[in-house]
């Protein structure tokens, strides 16, 4: 009956049949809720649907075509097309039925036993396809629907649905993918010796993986950690931090100044970002304090953090900038020689600094 839901039948009933001398014509969908659990980024290597067929015991007929049936001679071989419009389970119909593409089409041919004839699509560059872009595009995950290439009279394929009493046999899609959220590229660096800041230790966070780290065209180590010493410039450079693992590339990297300054010291700061303030932070060196002109845009609300060569905090404080000119003073009576990093982050502000205490 072309009103009825079969949502609850314990087969996948793909058929073209005779019931009560009415030509009939069945077709099956099948949807899997679980490739959204895997992220939208992922590259998929590999797919395979199983489709398991059933026991002789099952009451709801056979395979057409097998060895010895009178129906051999019509093909009962099956499209797998993609589904594009939803549909529910519960109360889909003949009459309601999505639509689909052939775009990307498979075909199962025809079954080679009348039951538990199982039938594994692998190998598919189309299923391939059109797995990647539902799970690329999760809201056009419509799943897929089986029909008969032929649907003239007496031909009939049957497989479990995901209602068959053996949940072994139930429709399955096994998905391969790469994902590189577990390539972790990230690092930290530091200064050995605060009284010399040209050389720095770079420590990855991760050791797993093959390393590569560059600064510019330079290459300068293959090690997860290392110390290196560089020339000042007055050029800005990019260092850079590649991991290649099982899991794909990932890259990490800082832009550096390694300069000569108007002291007998060299600077090494990050590059700044600034779009709603100009920062000067004077005197510095300093032996006491350091004054922090914050000329701003527009209010905000920044923080203050000061770390020491080794990366520790040893100041953090939270100001409200206004528009116009803000003078904060930072107290350094109680820090130790030697040099220091300033950051300051607010809203459109990502700043740091090299300070001096002598």
């Amino acid at each position: 009956m072309s009103h009825l839901n079969e949502g609850e039948q314990n087969v996948l009933n793909i058929n073209a049949w005779t019931f009560s001398d009415n030509l009939g014509i069945g077709r099956a969908l099948i949807k899997f809720d679980e490739l959204a659990s895997i992220p939208t980024e992922a590259i998929i290597t590999d797919v395979k649907l199983k489709l398991y067929g059933v026991s002789s015991t099952d009451p709801n007929s056979s395979n057409s075509v097998y060895p010895g049936s009178p129906f051999s001679q019509s093909s009962n071989a099956v499209y797998v097309q993609r589904v594009t419009s939803a549909w529910d389970e519960s109360i889909v119909t003949w009459n309601t039925q999505p639509t689909t593409t052939t775009v990307n089409q498979i075909t199962i041919p025809n079954s080679e036993a009348q039951y538990n004839w199982n039938y594994t699509i692998e190998n598919s560059s189309e299923l391939n396809t059109m797995v990647q872009d539902m799970v690329s595009n999760p809201s056009t995950n419509h799943g897929f629907m089986l029909r008969l290439i032929n649907e003239a009279l007496y031909r009939r394929m049957i497989f479990c649905s995901s209602d068959n009493s053996d949940s072994t046999r139930w429709p399955e899609l096994q998905v391969t993918y790469l994902y590189n959220d577990t390539c972790n590229s990230n690092f930290s660096y530091s200064m050995p010796n605060a009284l010399d800041p040209t050389t720095l230790t770079f420590n990855a966070n991760v050791d797993a993986g093959q390393h590569i780290w560059r600064y510019g065209s330079q290459s300068l180590s293959t090690a997860s950690s290392f110390t290196h010493t560089f020339n000042p410039t007055n050029e800005c450079k990019e260092l850079s931090h590649e991991v290649i693992d099982t899991n794909g590339n990932c890259s990490t990297s800082i832009n550096l100044y390694i300069c000569n300054t108007n002291q007998d010291t060299t600077s090494i700061e990050e590059v700044n970002s600034m779009s709603n303030a100009e920062i000067i932070i004077s005197p510095n060196p300093s032996k006491d304090f350091w004054n922090v002109s914050i000329n701003s845009k527009e209010k905000l609300s920044a923080e203050i953090i000061i770390r020491d060569a080794l990366g520790k905090v040893v100041l953090m404080e939270e100001k409200n900038i206004y528009i116009g000119e803000n003078n904060i003073p930072i107290n350094g009576k109680n820090l130790n020689k030697g040099i220091y990093i300033i950051e300051i982050k607010g809203k459109g502000i990502s700043y740091s600094q090299k300070l001096i205490k002598q």
